[in-house]
């Protein structure tokens, strides 16, 4: 739980890159209340692999709500970094994942688009060779 912050680049050779800033917020899964939203249904819509380290292979995955379609891979680089610790003592330090993504005939930014915050969600997926 908490809030973290990303930014995706859309990268084109056409035109100027375009960075989209995205603010998560990781709530509790159950409302204790009974009441709310309905639960949402996320279904894998892109995916990427990429090796940011030399023998560390990430899966990056774009998962959105109530989509029917079968996955796209995309191109693109996502890269999780750690702000840095001055108290070792502290056991939790903050993250955040940069995602660059290649736009393509597969993705335009008009893809990733909407007004509903929780369209989305984003893991990262550490690989095993």
């Amino acid at each position: 739980m908490g809030n973290y912050t990303f930014d995706l680049t859309f990268t084109s050779g056409l035109a100027q890159d375009v960075i989209i800033p995205i603010n998560l917020n990781v709530i509790e899964g159950e409302d204790p209340e009974g009441g709310g939203e309905p639960p949402r249904e996320y279904k894998l819509k892109y995916f990427l692999e990429n090796e940011p380290y030399s023998g560390e292979l990430f899966r990056c995955e774009i998962h959105q709500d109530q989509y029917k379609g079968d996955p796209i891979e995309i191109e693109g680089r996502c890269e999780l970094k750690y702000q840095d610790k001055t108290d070792h003592f502290q056991p939790i330090s903050a993250s955040s994942l940069s995602m660059n993504l290649m736009a393509n005939a597969s993705l335009s930014l008009q893809d990733l688009y909407s007004e509903d915050e929780k369209s989305y969600k984003v893991f990262l997926k550490k690989m095993i060779k």
